[in-house]
């Protein structure tokens, strides 16, 4: 909410207004402090792939993309293990229509592939790269962020010195639908569950165990 009783998607106040704008809008929505943010764009997410000279994905379903600018041709993709190029790299990190001829739920599907490609490209660096810590420093320059390069680094620098990594993932909220008023898909707003989200993401404990779906 705007303030004068207007809605807007959440990605228009970055568009507008910026990033640190965006981190304040979520804060207000869910309740949970934003303050930090790291956001690559279409062309940060290929120069990070062409870096590593491609990213392996397993594709959990065939799947077409369309360009919704109709200005370069569909991008279609078979299910399976496959190493992709930046181009369709980008193009299937943001394929999620093609998602509901098998029933399922298509933003979910998206975030689901998409961090299965974060978590990869964390393996290049943490795991494959010689130096991670300056592997790191270079893939920074694709990435706009509010924190320190050196903060950066030494995170990279801690987890690279560990003997194992869990990475946790989940997805939500999902539940939703048009609103005829704004023409928005619109969520219903529960603080109290986006929080326990958080405190969960704190601990260091599993996300997916928490319920953030409505009751």
């Amino acid at each position: 909410d705007r303030g004068d009783g207007s809605l807007v998607k959440l990605n228009s106040v970055y568009e507008s207004s910026g990033p640190e704008a965006l981190c304040a809008a979520v804060s207000q929505l869910t309740g949970v402090e934003v303050d930090r943010y790291a956001a690559v764009g279409f062309d940060g997410f290929q120069s990070i792939v062409s870096y590593f000279g491609g990213i392996e994905v397993d594709v959990p379903y065939s799947v077409t993309y369309s360009f919704y600018t109709h200005d370069y041709p569909d991008e279609t993709f078979q299910a399976g293990e496959q190493v992709l190029d930046a181009w369709r790299a980008m193009a299937l990190s943001r394929s999620r229509t093609g998602y509901s001829q098998y029933g399922l739920n298509e933003d979910m599907m998206r975030q689901v592939v998409d961090r299965q490609m974060l978590t990869t490209l964390t393996g290049y660096v943490l795991t494959e790269a010689d130096d991670p810590a300056a592997t790191a420093e270079q893939l920074l320059a694709f990435v706009s962020t509010n924190i320190p390069s050196e903060t950066v680094v030494l995170w990279v620098e801690t987890l690279a010195s560990l003997d194992e990594l869990t990475v946790y993932g989940t997805s939500g909220p999902v539940d939703g639908g048009i609103d005829a008023a704004s023409g928005l898909w619109l969520t219903p707003q529960y603080p109290e569950k986006w929080a326990a989200l958080m405190d969960a993401v704190e601990a260091g404990e599993d996300p997916s165990t928490v319920d953030v779906q409505l009751d």
